[in-house]
């Protein structure tokens, strides 16, 4: 799976894993490009502008922190999670935006980007320590499905109120539509229950309850790539992988960041 080996391509030209479903050409299909020509020359806190460059060390911080952070059951922490689930992104040839959701697709699990949410409640940690959530948050949807009244926000919703102001609305839109897309290939794709884990599998009825506008969301310009990001967020679960590192990860997305 990794992406930066010596004579490697920087992506690749054929179906990633076994699925061709999953591979460049149905990136290419629909006018993606690799991310390589629009970062060239950017590494993590070198160029872009000073919000920018905050931004990027904000997310290798987030992330770093979420080594070791595992929803229970699952082989891998959140850290390779996301990590496996970029390097698919980028060895599909996704542009920077598809690659920056697949990486933060499950920021929202992170304590302090969960805020009121507290999502990080049903977490664990490794070294036996638990995470304190902190707060943030905009976005009317969050609002309406509990954001700021004490209840739990999905990680989808929380991951997508933070990385708004930070990657713009692409990026979030793509992070909040993972779990409705898992909820749609569940309903649509009779094969599609047999590429998920079994924690994956458990938390698929009461996702389904969250989102009923399958229909509206289905319609949506993006909504190919958010099946895309779902699908290397299945596949992104395999113990040993090896991928990219997270600064490598972090500099793939540095043109997507919002400037000042």
């Amino acid at each position: 799976m990794a992406v930066n080996e010596p004579g490697r391509p920087q992506c690749s030209r054929g179906p990633v894993g076994s699925n061709p479903k999953f591979g460049a050409a149905f990136v290419a299909g629909m006018g993606g490009a690799g991310t390589a020509a629009a970062l060239k020359g950017s590494a993590l806190g070198l160029g872009g502008t000073n919000r920018a460059r905050r931004t990027l060390a904000e997310v290798h911080r987030v992330l770093t922190q979420m080594k070791g952070l595992y929803d229970p059951g699952e082989a891998v922490d959140e850290l390779s999670h996301a990590l496996q689930c970029a390097t698919l992104a980028v060895e599909a040839c996704a542009p920077a935006a598809l690659v920056a959701a697949a990486l933060l697709h499950d920021v929202g699990r992170h304590p302090a980007v969960a805020g009121a949410g507290r999502e990080a409640r049903g977490r664990v940690r490794r070294e036996g320590t638990e995470p304190q959530p902190g707060a943030h948050g905009d976005g009317t949807e969050a609002q309406r499905r509990g954001g700021g009244t004490g209840r739990e926000v999905p990680h989808e919703i929380a991951g997508a109120r933070w990385l708004r102001p930070r990657f713009g609305q692409k990026v979030a839109w793509l992070v909040m539509a993972h779990v409705p897309a898992k909820v749609y290939l569940a309903q649509n794709e009779p094969d599609y229950l047999s590429y998920l884990s079994s924690v994956s599998l458990a938390s698929l009825a009461r996702q389904t309850g969250h989102h009923p506008a399958l229909g509206r969301l289905s319609a949506h310009p993006w909504w190919e790539e958010a099946l895309m990001v779902r699908r290397w967020d299945d596949m992104a679960k395999v113990p040993g992988a090896r991928t990219m590192s997270l600064t490598e990860a972090v500099s793939r997305i540095a043109g997507v960041a919002v400037g000042d």
